[in-house]
């Protein structure tokens, strides 16, 4: 069977950097897809870039996000979503790339199955250069979901969002995205699909790469306001994984409270239930230090 495999791609203001990413889709060697990109409003010629490569390959539809949906990445993608008809689904965001054989070789690992996901190697890529990560304990078949995350654990933390295919199935299981964040969408996303996962398979010879130092990207962590939105979502992200991920939730959460002493310390005195063992084990360090 010829799987059909819907490829998720919001935007905004992305006009000059769009064609890599769309030029990675048209390389896929596995071609049997659609590619749904979702313009969140966008004030530059993203339009007139579009144009170009839905006239010349009807396999790629360009859409708005409805005026009465919420402004932001998320509601494009649910709103992508919702227009998808492929079996499985790869989300992609407009500045990131993915290896010509990417999606071949995954959907030979998890065809058929409706509660698996694949992941592949990763790193990250700019104008100047690119890397890819090598030897990670994530980089590994996993039956078991805790094992997973006692290797994202010893990792890099989660695997980027394309490096992912998945069925629809688990999806419609997984209530969409949450419109309501601007930081850590992903791993959110991720933290609650993971529940409905039975497996996940890696794929060792193909990779995905995602762009760094770009001062529009939504993930820089340098306001208040994207400091508050941080804590959210580790705040939903614990939660979700309360019993099967907590040695991966210590761990990053150590790492946010740390990098909020560094920049915003007064926003840990506002969630000091959330921070209080952080803050207990900053003071034991403190007090073994002075003895």
């Amino acid at each position: 069977m010829n799987y059909f495999v819907s490829i998720i791609i919001p935007t905004y203001n992305r006009a000059h950097l769009i064609e890599k990413t769309l030029d990675c889709v048209i390389a896929q060697t596995y071609t049997n897809w659609e590619c749904i990109i979702v313009d969140d409003g966008s004030t530059d010629n993203t339009a007139q870039v579009l144009k170009k490569y839905t006239q010349e390959d009807k396999r790629f539809q360009y859409h708005h996000r409805p005026k009465d949906l919420t402004k932001g990445a998320n509601a494009c993608r649910n709103y992508g979503f919702e227009l998808s008809v492929g079996q499985y689904i790869n989300w992609l965001d407009s500045d990131d790339i993915m290896a010509p054989n990417k999606i071949e070789i995954q959907i030979e690992l998890i065809k058929g199955s409706n509660f698996n996901l694949a992941t592949c190697k990763w790193g990250f890529f700019n104008d100047e250069q690119s890397n890819i990560y090598l030897n990670l304990k994530s980089y590994n078949t996993f039956e078991c979901i805790e094992t997973f995350f006692l290797a994202l654990k010893e990792s890099k933390g989660y695997f980027p969002l394309h490096s992912y295919l998945m069925s629809k199935q688990i999806i419609k299981m997984t209530n969409g995205w949450n419109e309501n964040l601007c930081i850590n969408q992903d791993a959110e996303y991720i933290s609650r699909l993971i529940k409905n996962v039975e497996s996940i398979k890696f794929a060792d010879n193909t990779n995905v790469l995602y762009r760094i130092a770009d001062n529009t990207n939504t993930s820089s962590f340098n306001s208040i306001v994207k400091a508050n939105e941080a804590i959210k979502s580790w705040k939903l992200i614990t939660e979700n994984l309360n019993g099967i991920g907590v040695p991966y939730t210590i761990k990053m959460k150590d790492f946010l409270f740390k990098k909020l002493l560094k920049t915003f310390p007064f926003l840990i005195f506002s969630n000091l239930f959330f921070f209080k063992y952080n803050i207990k084990k900053l003071i034991v360090d403190n007090l073994k230090r002075l003895l």
